[in-house]
């Protein structure tokens, strides 16, 4: 079973890890994350291409970021 992994980093608090089975719901959910804090911080998000990840945007000069993974998990 693939599942999807929407990893919030950010060094103001601990990371948080939110699973979700469709990989269309894992991306909307990060994009959404990484525009709420970009706006707090009145910045843009700046998307990156990084092998292993499917999407990833981050937020801050300081590497604040959020990010979506694939992964398989055994039934």
């Amino acid at each position: 079973m693939t599942i999807y992994l929407v990893v919030q980093e950010d060094r103001h608090s601990d990371i948080e890890i939110t699973p979700f089975f469709l990989k269309e719901s894992a991306i909307k959910h990060a994009k959404e994350i990484a525009g709420k804090e970009a706006e707090y911080g009145e910045r843009k998000v700046k998307t990156e291409k990084i092998v292993g990840r499917l999407w990833c945007g981050r937020y801050s000069e300081e590497g604040d970021c959020v990010y979506v993974l694939e992964r398989e998990v055994g039934e």
